[in-house]
């Protein structure tokens, strides 16, 4: 008999996420050029405290978006809660609607390797 899993609140999944960021850098980008930008901007970059890239989001209402990197966040919730991806995404989705302020889009769980990202 397989044994039930815990729900897990979106409280939880909040908290967890963001202990994922903690000591984490965020780096705006220049939304013309890509490059980094000392302004702020709407697209924005945050890497942990080994300089790895963790998520990518842009909160431009027209152009919003938001990738997390599979390993180093997917993998952790995952792991940490026991989540099927149908039970994943609308923990994700309801934390980017309301931590980030995007709306109208799905969070897009991103795979890199050293030639680039990969989806």
């Amino acid at each position: 008999m397989t044994p039930m899993r815990a729900y897990v609140t979106q409280e939880e999944f909040n908290k967890a996420f963001n202990e994922i960021l903690e000591e984490s850098t965020q780096i705006y980008i220049n939304p013309e050029t890509g490059n980094i930008s000392k302004k702020k901007s709407l697209m924005i970059q945050v890497l942990n405290s080994k300089g790895e890239w963790l998520i990518d989001y842009n909160t431009d209402p027209k152009n919003s978006y938001f990738y997390y990197h599979t390993k180093r966040v997917y993998c952790v919730l995952q792991d940490k809660f026991s989540l099927l991806c149908k039970e994943f995404q609308p923990l994700m989705k309801n934390l980017v609607e309301k931590q980030y302020k995007t709306t109208d889009n799905s969070p897009i769980r991103i795979v890199t390797n050293a030639s680039g990202w990969n989806r």
